[in-house]
């Protein structure tokens, strides 16, 4: 029967239309090396399982289990969309809560400030985020999906949290959502007042980007953020799903993507409620009726974003062009080209 599941998981993968693949001969990142002073734990010790038996035989837990994978990015991509569609698999959960920041608060295990011994960095401590019900209890395929785990709004991913990870669940696997950096900008509350300026001094001709909205632009990099985790995890473990292909409004091509979906999770098929399906999240707050085409061609085209997206597509197995945010902008735009930025003068330091 594994075996079924395991062939029918591989054809289901060979055959993906919207998910995408890391291609390893493609990937050129050295494996980093876990050390105990890195860690502030032996990397080469048995952590024990991933899913822990409840204390209380009477009570409401059938048993605890961690992550068997993570949506670790990225924030304003469709994260909160594809936690909700999934967490109606009949073997998928997301436990506590769809976003738990365990490792970046001080109450749980934080490890952005440094090594941390503390007994809320135990693989246990951890498990119990994901709580696992007497009458559910097939649903023990659990998931986290906090986007700062990708490196989000600023906040660089914690290399301390990437090999915590590896060394205590090595066999996680990693879904990764990304976009057209102009549509992420517009559902960013860091940058809506900044584009704002922007757009208003194209519109005036002096093409003015005020310098806080260039380097949150470069935030988008998606393929450096990646390249860190690959340090890590191998380049089979990840799953890339374009965000402009899950908002679709054709809900059977929805369908279809979180199909390729438990394939690549190895968790059985399932068949969604029209009323699961139709759930969009913050989507609705973000459309391109409020972003003059040039300005959104000129923020997809900077020289060092469209670096990025080459990259990206080199790193993916795809037969098509996967990541032409540029290109679109500019069919989208019909024949507005991008206008040449000018950074805006820094504020003058007090005396």
């Amino acid at each position: 029967m594994l075996a079924l599941l395991l062939v029918a998981a591989a054809v289901a993968s060979a055959r993906a239309r919207f998910t995408l693949r890391l291609d390893p001969r493609a990937i050129d990142v050295p494996q980093q090396r876990m050390t105990e002073a890195t860690l502030g734990a032996d990397p080469s010790a048995d952590y024990g399982p991933r899913c822990y038996p409840a204390e209380k035989k009477r009570g409401r837990w059938k048993k605890y289990c961690a992550p068997s994978f993570l949506i670790i990015g990225f924030g304003r991509c469709g994260t909160t969309s594809l936690a909700k569609y999934l967490s109606a698999h009949p073997r998928i959960s997301f436990g506590t809560r769809k976003e738990h920041f365990y490792f970046y608060r001080p109450e749980f295990c934080d490890l952005q400030h440094g090594p941390n011994n503390a007994t809320r960095c135990d693989l246990e401590a951890y498990a119990r985020q994901f709580p696992v019900a007497r009458d559910e209890s097939d649903r023990d395929a659990t998931f986290d999906a906090t986007p700062m785990l990708g490196g989000d709004m600023g906040v660089p991913a914690s290399r301390r949290t990437m090999a915590w990870l590896r060394t205590r669940l090595p066999h996680l696997r990693l879904v990764v959502l990304v976009k057209s950096p102009a549509d992420r900008f517009m559902s960013n509350p860091l940058a809506s007042a900044k584009l704002s300026r922007f757009q208003a001094s194209v519109r005036a001709g002096t093409n003015a980007m005020p310098r806080k909205l260039h380097q949150l632009l470069l935030d988008n990099c998606y393929v450096e953020k990646l390249e860190a985790w690959l340090g890590f995890f191998p380049a089979d473990r990840f799953l890339l799903i374009r965000s402009e292909d899950l908002r679709s409004d054709d809900l059977r091509q929805r369908q279809a993507i979180l199909d390729e979906v438990h394939a690549f999770l190895k968790v059985g098929p399932h068949s969604y409620a029209e009323d699961d399906l139709d759930y969009l999240g913050h989507f609705k707050r973000a459309t391109n009726e409020s972003l003059a085409p040039v300005v959104r061609t000129t923020l997809n085209c900077l020289p060092p974003l469209r670096a990025c997206e080459r990259r990206l597509e080199g790193a993916v197995k795809s037969k098509t062009d996967a990541f032409r945010w540029c290109d679109d902008a500019r069919r989208v735009a019909h024949g507005a080209s991008e206008t040449q930025i000018v950074r805006s003068a820094p504020p003058l330091a007090f005396p």
